[in-house]
C-alpha cells in the first residue's frame, strides 16, 4: 500500500510577500509585544523586499504615539492592549509609511501580565479598512503569521491589520 503524502503546510508570509509583489504592493508592520518578529519573519522570504516596506517596532506606549501617531488619550481609554489601539497602530503605521496594507501587533509579553485594562482585551481581534478579495487573503495569511511569530510568554495579544 502506498504512503500518502501531505502536502507541505503552505508559508503564511510566503503567501503574503507572493500576493502583494504580484499586485506590486506593499505592507509595513507595527509590533509592540512582538518586538519586529513579524517583520523579521517576512524578511526571511526571498523576494520579501518587492513587497514588505519595513516595520516600527513601538514597545513603549510614547513610541505608539510619536512614531505611528497612536493618540495618547486610546492607550489611557482602552489600554495599550485593545483592539482600539491595534486599529491605529495599523492606520498609523500604513498611512506613515503610505503602504497599502498595515499589520499591527500589540500583546502583553513578560510574566507580570500587563494591567487590569490589558487583561480584558480579547484575545485576537482582526480589523479591516476595506475587505475585497485580495484583503481577505492577506489578513488570513498574516493571521496565521502573527500567531506563529507570537512569543510563547504572550498569552494575549490584538492584531490587526489595515487594507
Amino acid at each position: 500500500m502506498a504512503k500518502k503524502t501531505e502536502a507541505p503546510t503552505p508559508n503564511p508570509g510566503k503567501q503574503i510577500i507572493d500576493i502583494l509583489a504580484s499586485k506590486n504592493q506593499t505592507i509595513v508592520t507595527a509590533e509592540s509585544c512582538t518586538g519586529g518578529m513579524v517583520a523579521a519573519a517576512l524578511t526571511d522570504i526571498p523576494g520579501a523586499s518587492a513587497a514588505l516596506y519595513g516595520g516600527y517596532v513601538t514597545y513603549a506606549n510614547t513610541a505608539k504615539s510619536r512614531m505611528i501617531h497612536v493618540q495618547a488619550r486610546l492607550i489611557r481609554d482602552y489600554g495599550a492592549v485593545s483592539n482600539q489601539v491595534a486599529r491605529a497602530m495599523a492606520d498609523g503605521a500604513r498611512n506613515t509609511a503610505r503602504a497599502d496594507y498595515a499589520v499591527s501587533v500589540t500583546g502583553i509579553a513578560g510574566p507580570d501580565g500587563g494591567s487590569e485594562k490589558s487583561r480584558s482585551a480579547s484575545s485576537m481581534s482582526p480589523y479591516l479598512q476595506n475587505s475585497p478579495p485580495l484583503s481577505s487573503k492577506i489578513v488570513s495569511a498574516t493571521s496565521a503569521a502573527t500567531k506563529s511569530a507570537k512569543p510563547a510568554s504572550t498569552p494575549r495579544s490584538n492584531w490587526s491589520c489595515t487594507c
